[in-house]
């Protein structure tokens, strides 16, 4: 016998959607000298839009890769000055052919993005530019400036 495999696997070489956004989480931590705190870690409970959404039976059911399946991350910013407090910003999931991904963005950015709290994007390229919106949005922006001014005042006081 024979196999019947092509010989020429390659892995992709391409930045999983989580490495785009850890490299933002470091980045914004360079920015604020390390009093702000931007994570992204795995999520294991269903994401509140899918979660309403009724998903019916699938071609691949319960073999692998499902709609709502595959990597699931949470991505939310706090503080060094405010260790119990996180600002979720999104959700991400995607599965192990990265795209498309779905991005569920917090209903306040949304709205002042003028966007539907769920996005699909289809390649990396229009990821980054819904990443780059999201992280830019006035909401953001005054989560990570409330922060900041937040541990200003506790080192104040502390001093």
């Amino acid at each position: 016998m024979k196999s019947l495999w092509k010989n020429n696997f390659k892995p992709m070489a391409t930045n999983t959607p989580k490495d785009i956004v850890q490299y933002q989480c470091s980045s914004l931590n360079e920015l604020t000298k390390g009093i702000i705190i931007a994570r992204i870690t795995e999520y294991s409970e269903p994401i509140p839009s899918y979660a309403k959404r009724d998903q019916g039976p699938t071609a691949q059911g319960s073999l692998g890769e499902v709609p709502g399946g595959g990597f699931t991350f949470e991505f939310y910013i706090s503080s060094i000055a405010t260790p119990n407090y996180k600002y979720r910003v999104m959700y991400l999931q995607y599965g192990v052919s990265l795209y498309p991904l779905t991005i569920v963005m917090d209903e306040t950015i949304a709205q002042e993005l003028q966007s539907n709290q769920e996005v699909a994007c289809p390649d990396q390229e229009s990821f980054e530019a819904v990443l780059a919106k999201i992280l830019n949005s006035k909401k953001v922006s005054t989560v990570i400036s409330a922060l900041l001014g937040n541990a200003a005042k506790e080192t104040r006081a502390a001093v």
